[in-house]
């Protein structure tokens, strides 16, 4: 997958940036079936836990930067609306550019 500059995505093709204490911990309890799931079907992922508030902003920047093609958020509204808004970025993505963004709360169902 290209990123903005047009260079070859080469890290994990999924991104989970999650706060695991937010949205009545979603992430402790979402998360293994989840990696199990992934691991399963062997695709490519690394997380990157956040503690404090801003933080999952620049780690989503980074994975825009780096082309990153799926974001996943896990957390409460506090850390989707801090995701969203770090892969939004100053600009709009380029359009080749494909980003989504998942929040797994406790009224959603695991997907299978």
């Amino acid at each position: 997958m290209p990123t903005s500059e047009g260079a070859p995505h080469s890290g994990p093709s999924i991104r989970v940036i999650a706060h695991p204490e937010a949205g009545r911990r979603a992430f402790r309890r979402r998360w293994p079936p989840l990696a199990q799931a992934l691991d399963a079907r062997g695709l490519a992922y690394d997380v990157r836990l956040t503690a404090s508030a801003g933080e999952a902003i620049e780690v989503a920047k980074e994975a825009r930067a780096a082309g990153v093609p799926l974001v996943v958020a896990m957390g409460g509204d506090g850390t989707l609306h801090e995701v969203v808004n770090g892969l939004r970025g100053d600009a709009p993505a380029p359009p080749s550019a494909h980003r989504a963004v998942v929040e797994l709360a406790d009224d959603l169902p695991m997907l299978g």
